[in-house]
């Protein structure tokens, strides 16, 4: 085994030690606003579409609110909302599961574009282990929040953004 397998083999490691506590506990409380900046209420009012398609489809017909006001946002939490409570059942895991895979997302473009940008191993580690353990990044990569998928937005942004400047597609618009 070369030495440089095995490097990747303790990035990866390293990588799932600080990514499998993301998936621990998904059942307890949002800790008090006053600590975390969640609301506990807001969790259930990001999810409402998705539950009352969810309690539709089991012909439960109970309308948790008849029409959202953040339209926009419906038509990334109801989908996100209603395949993983199909999957994986109507629990605390199966309302914020998706929200721990976009967290681990995020987490991979973001370390992929420093790769790219040509940070050091060290500085991509750190990196690493930073989104994984700060609190804020491990609270919002924890419980169900419009916030993480407006991040995952901007850094695709971002990642497309340097992919096109080295595919030479920003002389085509200058």
């Amino acid at each position: 085994m070369s030495k440089l397998s095995f490097k990747n083999i303790q990035l990866v490691l390293i990588v799932l030690m600080f990514s499998i506590p993301k998936f621990i506990f998904l059942d307890q409380d949002i800790p008090s606003y006053m600590i975390g900046g969640l609301s506990q209420e807001d969790e259930a009012y990001y999810c409402i579409g998705g539950v009352n398609r969810y309690l539709a489809d089991e012909n439960r017909s109970y309308e948790l609110n008849a029409k959202s006001t953040i339209e926009a946002l419906q038509l990334i939490n109801t989908p996100t909302t209603y395949l993983s409570l199909k999957i994986f059942g109507n629990n605390y895991y199966g309302l914020r599961i998706p929200i721990v895979i976009v967290s681990l997302l995020l987490n991979l473009i973001l370390v992929l574009f420093a790769n790219k940008r040509g940070f050091s191993r060290l500085s991509i580690l750190l990196l690493i282990i930073f989104l994984s353990t700060e609190f804020y990044s491990f609270l919002f990569g924890r419980f169900y929040n419009p916030q993480i998928f407006c991040m995952l937005f901007i850094a695709l942004i971002l990642s497309l953004m340097h992919w096109s400047e080295n595919i030479g597609f920003k002389k085509h618009f200058t």
